[in-house]
């Protein structure tokens, strides 16, 4: 079991919520912690699930052998996480849309959740 804590800070426009959250962590990290620190806008993010592929490692794996020439790209956009592993969809469109054929958009777009 994975003992994780998830702290969330929420406020107006310049009321401290990053500099307080960044004290947090180094906080966290001094006492011995492991923290990671994660803006709301982080693209991946990881409690984002809009416009995301999500695949069991299985589907994956045979997403992948029907699609070898992209398994670098997703491999290196994917979210991999306890028991799936999930695409950012707007991502992965944004900064490949010259490399990647609308074949393979399609066939992301049927896993996502």
């Amino acid at each position: 079991m994975i003992d994780t804590r998830l702290i969330l800070l929420e406020g107006l426009p310049g009321t401290g919520k990053t500099t307080n959250s960044d004290f947090l962590r180094i906080q966290l990290e001094l006492n011995g912690n492991k923290a990671n620190w994660i803006h709301e806008v982080s693209c991946p993010h990881p409690t984002s699930f809009f416009d995301e592929a999500n695949f069991t490692y299985n589907e994956y794996d045979e997403f992948l052998k029907l699609n070898p020439k992209f398994a670098d790209i997703l491999n290196d956009n994917a979210i991999f996480r306890l028991n799936t592993l999930g695409i950012n969809l707007l991502e992965i469109e944004w900064k490949f849309i010259d490399i990647i054929d609308e074949k393979l958009f399609k066939a992301l777009r049927q896993y996502d959740v």
